[in-house]
């Protein structure tokens, strides 16, 4: 909101803003954007809501009953404030059924994805289109004529479990078909294209420096946290810190599903053993 009115009142111009908010909404939907800009925290007051089910409930109250029935003990205290995030849901779900703590979301095995589109059409285009709806802008349909990003290949695919293949949520239609190394379009169970399959040599390079850059990334990322809590970090256990209001905690979590990912496809490939991200 600040950065596109100074674009507006700077330059006078109104294309600039949709330019700029058009860039910002595909970083959204590439999934370069921080997990931590899209958490919500709202007071919970148990106690206090009506009796009509749970999905009568605020979405923090949703996400404080389910830490409840896995542990009683975790009762917030009254007016607390409690995190949540939106991710994709099954098809047809309401918004009730997309509420989960922003643990789940970060969790190094996590099945979920943050609903980009959500946030994009739900919380901020209606706040910006309440200024920018003033001189006539119309952000819905600038983000209708938007092309759509490809999504990261690396660190978006997740396991499927067979037992529970019937349980699709929207994510599955949505995964990436993209050749990791070149960008090509591949099949949704392909990690290469049909060219880059043939190069076993370049593909073997390519990964190697890959998971290279990204263990230097997560180092440096851990040798931050060891320096902030000191002898929380164990070298056999990994950082301890789990602190939801700590930036680098977000982006060590990226990097690590990141890493895991790509040895995954590496170790699948039979190019090198798989690394243990747990220890970072």
């Amino acid at each position: 909101m600040e950065q596109s009115l100074r674009i507006f009142f700077e330059h006078q111009n109104i294309d600039m803003v949709k330019s700029y908010l058009q860039r910002q909404w595909a970083r959204i939907i590439s999934g370069r954007a921080s997990s931590e800009d899209f958490v919500f925290a709202k007071e919970v007051r148990l106690g206090t809501y009506s009796a009509r089910g749970a999905s009568a409930l605020p979405p923090a109250a949703i996400v404080a009953t389910k830490a409840m029935k896995a542990d009683p003990r975790a009762e917030p205290q009254y007016a607390k404030q409690v995190p949540y995030v939106v991710v994709h849901g099954e098809p047809g779900a309401h918004l009730v059924d997309m509420i989960v703590d922003p643990m789940d979301l970060l969790a190094i095995d996590s099945p979920f994805r943050l609903n980009d589109i959500y946030y994009i059409r739900k919380q901020i285009i209606p706040a910006l289109q309440r200024v920018f709806g003033l001189v006539g802008a119309d952000l819905n349909q600038w983000f209708s004529e938007m092309p759509r990003p490809a999504r990261e290949a690396v660190g978006k695919r997740h396991s499927r479990d067979p037992a529970n293949s019937h349980r699709k949520r929207i994510d599955y239609y949505d995964l990436s078909k993209h050749c990791i190394i070149c960008g090509d379009l591949v099949q949704t169970s392909k990690h290469f294209c049909l060219s880059c399959s043939k190069n076993e040599a370049t593909v073997a390079i390519a990964l190697a420096e890959r998971a290279s850059k990204l263990e230097k990334d997560i180092q440096h990322l851990a040798a931050i946290c060891c320096h902030c809590g000191g002898g929380d970090w164990l070298i056999d256990n990994g950082v301890k810190c789990i602190s939801l209001a700590c930036s680098v905690f977000y982006e060590r979590r990226k990097v690590q599903k990141e890493l895991k990912s790509l040895s995954a496809v590496s170790t699948e490939a039979g190019f090198y053993p798989r690394c243990n991200v747990e220890w970072f």
